[in-house]
């Protein structure tokens, strides 16, 4: 057979895409067709790729709940009109509340689980190949995360999750996936989830499935489950969550206080400590098929 001009360059370009689409996950194309690599180029409105912005504190419908967009620059989230939802963040890209040392571009669901109530989300991953977390000390995908009272004297609790799916790497250098969860009685002062509950390798510029089924136990009985394409990343049956949630319910007067918790998914990254944040981290991911219940 006999090609022509057009041919070989229709040829050339869909070799071009295949090579550069950057999920894999048995198929040499990315999510919904798209480049994971392409960021939007509109403030608000769509993109060259489709996607639509969400501005900081902007609400989105995905998975059959609301989530409200934290994000320091203006194209760290966006959607298309398939629910697929991307992130990026760089080095010094923060939301107004983060200190220095952070880097986010996140969504925060609206929908509250109240103490003992099943918490389900599930969908489908791809973190970029070009993404950077080298000297990070964290990189949430996923958290689920508690309420954010106030104490007494009117100072607010500043709670870290209860469960986070976070990327780090193994002492080669390559991509892991961890899940960290903490549970705490009491009147706590500091929180973290240092417990390290499972870790699996995890492929950049591959497609993964995932499924989180969980209950806030308030420090008490509940459970943390965690599927990675079909395998148990981890599965806790035991005491989860924090307890100061319902100790300072009341601590205001005339007013009751959030107790449930809450999911949050996309980048969020950092040191613990310091004034500033790992230098040449980039993180871009999509998730795509999203379900909550």
């Amino acid at each position: 057979m006999t090609l022509n001009r057009r041919d070989i360059l229709a040829a050339a370009a869909t070799l071009i895409g295949i090579t550069e689409a950057g999920a894999t996950k048995g198929r040499a194309r990315a999510p919904d067709g798209a480049d994971p690599a392409a960021r939007p180029q509109a403030a608000q409105g769509p993109s060259a790729t489709g996607d639509r912005t969400i501005a900081n504190g902007a609400v989105v419908t995905l998975g059959g709940q609301d989530w409200q967009a934290q994000t320091g620059t203006p194209d760290g989230v966006s959607v298309n009109a398939a629910g697929r939802v991307r992130f990026v963040a760089r080095t010094g890209e923060r939301a107004s509340f983060d200190p220095p040392r952070k880097i986010r571009a996140e969504l925060c669901g609206q929908q509250r689980y109240e103490k003992g109530e099943p918490i389900r989300f599930s969908g489908a991953v791809t973190v970029d190949r070009a993404s950077t977390i080298r000297g990070t000390d964290w990189c949430s995908l996923i958290q689920i995360h508690q309420a954010d009272p106030f104490r007494a004297d009117g100072r607010p609790v500043m709670a870290s999750p209860l469960f986070a799916v976070d990327l780090t790497l193994d002492r080669a250098g390559r991509p892991i996936l961890r899940a960290r969860g903490e549970t705490g009685t009491g009147r706590q002062w500091t929180f973290a989830p240092q417990r390290v509950l499972g870790t699996v390798p995890f492929a950049f510029g591959v497609e993964h499935d995932f499924a989180l089924e969980a209950t806030d136990g308030h420090g008490g009985a509940g459970r943390l489950r965690f599927l990675l394409d079909g395998r148990a990343v981890c599965d806790l049956a035991g005491p989860t969550g924090y307890e100061y949630v319902d100790l300072l319910a009341d601590a205001l007067p005339g007013r009751r206080q959030q107790t449930g918790s809450y999911l949050k998914m996309g980048v969020y990254a950092g040191k613990g400590a310091g004034t500033k944040p790992p230098p040449g981290v980039f993180v871009a991911c999509t998730f795509r098929d999203l379900r909550t219940g």
